[in-house]
Parts: C-alpha cells; structure tokens; sequence
C-alpha cells in the first residue's frame, strides 16, 4: 500500500475517532472544563490519542519497497549486472584503433634501402637509430618511412610529431599511413575529417581503415554499411574485423554466422573474439565449450572474460574459484566483478570491504549493486541513503 493511501486512512481513522469523542462528551454534559476535569473523561481523551498517534505513525512510515526488512530482501544478490539477465556479457564494437605495422620498402633494387635499414634497427629495439634511418628517407620523400617514424612517435607519446609524419604520408598517398590519420584525427573529436581519411584508406583496400571506418559508421547509426566494410576486412584475413561482424552479427541474432567469424577470431588469439564467443556457447546451454573459452581469454588478461569466467564458476558451485576471478576483474576496474565481488564478501560477512566495491560498482550505474548497497545500509540502520540507493535502482531498472 502506498504512502498516499496510509495517509487517506490515516486522516478517515482520526476524524472518526475525534467525532466519538465529542459525542462522548457531549453525553457526559457538554464541552465544559467541568466535564473534560473529570479523571475518566481524561483517560478516555489519552486512550483515544495513543491510537490516533499509532496510525499516523503507520501512514508516515518509509514505503516498504524501499525499507523492506531483512527477512524479505537478502542481504546479498549474486546476479549480473546486464538488462538482459544472462550470466555472461559481450564485449562491445571497439573503438577506433591506430595500425603499427612497419611498412618495409618492397623491392629495392638488390640493396638495403635507408627505410629498410631502419626497420632492422626497430626490430632490434634500436629505437635511435631506427630515427636515424627513417628520418633521412623520410626527408628524401619515401612515405614507408614517413609513415614508420609517425609509428615510432606515436609508440613514445609524441602525438604531434606522429601527426607531423603520418599527415604527410597520407597527403602522398600511403594508405596505411591515410587510415591511421583519420585514426588520430578521429579520437581527438574531429570526426568527420577522421572518417574522410578513414574511407579513403579503405577504399585503397586497407584492411585497419577498413575496421575502423566500420567502426565509424556503426558509432552514427549505419549499421549495415558498416557490416559492410568489417565482412570485406574479414574475408581479407584481419582479425579485429572478422571478430567485429561477429559481433555485430551476435547483437542482431544471425547466430549461425555470428559463430562462424566469432571462432575464426578466437582460434586466431583474439582475447575478445574468445570471449563474445564463450558468450554465444553460454547463451545456448554449451557451459562446458563457454568456460574453456573464458578461461583462455582470462588467463591472456581478458577483463571481460575474467569477470564471465567467474559467473560461470559460481554457478556451478565454485566459489572460491569464482571469487578469485571476480577480484582479479574488479581491481582491473569491472564493474560487473565489483558488483559480484562485493556481494560475496558481504555474504561471508566481511560487509566493509565488501560495501566497498558494492559502491565502487553502484556509482558506476550497476542496478543490482544499487539494490544490494541498499540493503547493507538498511541492515545497518541508514534508512535514507538505503532508500536513495533503491530509488536509484528503480529509476535505472
């Protein structure tokens, strides 16, 4: 019942009782002091107000979907964190990416050109003089070498001169060194001239800027023209791609082919590709196929299938093994794993540590981490913020 609805009853109860007591009086002689000095009339008018005080009491109280007591909330919820009530989450379309291959000068003429020269040195981790090298063909106009040293630059921080390099390579013609301008231009918040140079690069058939201008297409709603792009990249052998329409395929429910490029990325070593596809075999009752996919891609330092890994432990009855992956992910910053993390530790009754990471992962939107903080503060007595903290689950859920 509602709050409203207490107070409507609340206010019919007190008008009742107040008419029986001037009916009362009015027996007894009249609203005279006389009559209200008399010691039975007085602890008639105190046994009517002690009730009167008890239903205001009951009308103003929290509304029981926000201050339900212990016996009818658990103290802990052990539940992902997604809408769509599965154990396991996917990892999304990424994010546009710069490409680091070190472009060698094909075919030059029986000798080792200054370019190539250089990528000998960078292969031996002789950054110096790979610098060296590259910067005196850079400077007579070869654009591999061009396009090397902006690599060189950007793998050490110096994002102005990798754009220095990489912008005049691009504006000669070489399309890797095209894709990753448009990659820089783009993750600085220039987006459309990002996206011009991305789509001239994969026009030219490079198969990154082929990823990435994919991306860029799917961030503005193009889906399908951005499919598009990932399945040419995908039949041209890149990975990223062939693990991004997979994705994208798993998000529409082409299942069937979803798992065909999904498994082809994974089985390449592609750490999220293992994990999308762990999470198709778990959403269809393969477990078994899931977890060993999981656990591959926890143990290469997958967040995500870290976090999975754990949920899938812990619902086959290992918890110690599931709690070890959950911390692992959550001090990697999941925040699913938080949620998780936390409730395990409150549920062992380690609840300070375990509120801990239940707020990391509520402030960070976790609905059920919400839930879950606001029956650790209900339990302990802090009403209000139980009830802010439920509220705020409500809202989200």
């Amino acid at each position: 019942m509602g709050r409203l609805a207490r107070i409507l009853i609340a206010l019919a109860t007190t008008t009742l009782l107040c008419a029986g007591v001037a009916m009362a009086l009015w027996v007894a002689g009249g609203w005279s002091w006389e009559a209200v000095e008399r010691a039975g009339w007085l602890a008639a008018i105190v046994t009517t107000l002690l009730p009167i005080a008890g239903v205001w009491g009951w009308a103003l109280r929290s509304d029981p979907r926000h201050a339900a007591p212990p016996s009818e909330r658990p103290p802990v919820n052990i539940v992902r964190g997604d809408t769509s009530g599965t154990v396991v989450q996917a990892h999304t379309i990424g994010s546009i990416t710069f490409s680091f291959p070190i472009s060698p000068t094909v075919d030059d003429g029986g000798t080792t050109s200054p370019n190539n020269r250089g990528v000998l040195f960078y292969e031996r981790g002789d950054l110096g003089r790979a610098e060296e090298w590259w910067r005196r063909a850079a400077e007579a106009g070869d654009l591999d070498a061009m396009a090397n040293l902006s690599i060189l630059f950007y793998e050490s921080g110096d994002l102005g001169r990798a754009e220095e390099w990489c912008r005049r390579a691009a504006q000669g013609g070489h399309d890797q060194a095209m894709g990753n301008y448009g990659a820089l231009l783009y993750q600085r918040g220039e987006t459309e001239e990002g996206e011009r140079w991305l789509r001239r690069a994969a026009h030219k058939g490079n198969v990154h800027a082929m990823k990435n201008y994919g991306i860029a297409l799917s961030e503005r709603g193009e889906t399908t023209e951005a499919e598009r792009w990932w399945r040419r990249a995908a039949l041209e052998g890149h990975v990223p791609a062939m693990r991004h329409y997979g994705t994208a395929l798993f998000r529409r429910g082409a299942l069937t082919e979803a798992e065909t490029w999904l498994r082809r990325a994974a089985q390449q070593g592609d750490t999220d590709a293992m994990c999308n596809y762990g999470t198709l075999l778990y959403e269809r009752g393969e477990s078994q196929e899931a977890e060993r996919w999981f656990r591959r891609a926890a143990q290469e330092g997958d967040v995500t299938a870290m976090s999975n890994y754990g949920a899938a432990l812990f619902y086959r009855g290992e918890l110690t093994e599931a709690e070890r992956w959950w911390r692992r992910a959550a001090h990697e910053g999941d925040v699913e794993a938080m949620s998780n993390y936390g409730a395990v530790l409150c549920k062992r009754g380690e609840t300070e540590e375990g509120e801990r990471w239940l707020r990391r992962a509520a402030q960070a939107g976790d609905e059920r981490a919400m839930r879950n903080l606001g029956t650790v503060l209900y339990e302990r007595g802090e009403l209000r913020e139980a009830e802010q903290w439920w509220r705020r689950a409500d809202e989200k859920g």
